[in-house]
């Protein structure tokens, strides 16, 4: 049974995809994200549809929260979340 939230990560086990891919999926940043932008711009939402209109993200070692804009491909993002750092973010690192 799939994860009923994006907080859920371990709620759905699947023998063929590591947790990230059965779950997630990715994408990449389109642009640059300097440490105190609110806005991740990234290069595809084709997967978001599974996600929820609120969601957890990873860039880098950096935890973001989406807090609009997640069937596009611009967010709105919540920076540092859950103790991590808000940092700058190069174009193309995967989210």
């Amino acid at each position: 049974m799939p994860a009923t939230s994006p907080m859920d990560r371990d709620a759905w086990q699947s023998p063929q995809l590591p947790i990230d891919e059965r779950t997630w999926g990715s994408t990449e940043l389109a642009s640059p994200m300097g440490a105190g932008d609110t806005t991740a711009y990234v290069k595809s939402a084709a997967l978001v549809a599974l996600w929820g209109t609120s969601f957890l993200i990873g860039i880098d070692a950096e935890l973001l929260l989406v807090t609009a804009g997640g069937s596009t491909t611009t967010w709105t993002v919540t920076r540092g979340v859950d103790g991590t750092t808000a940092t700058g973010h190069h174009p193309g690192a995967t989210v």
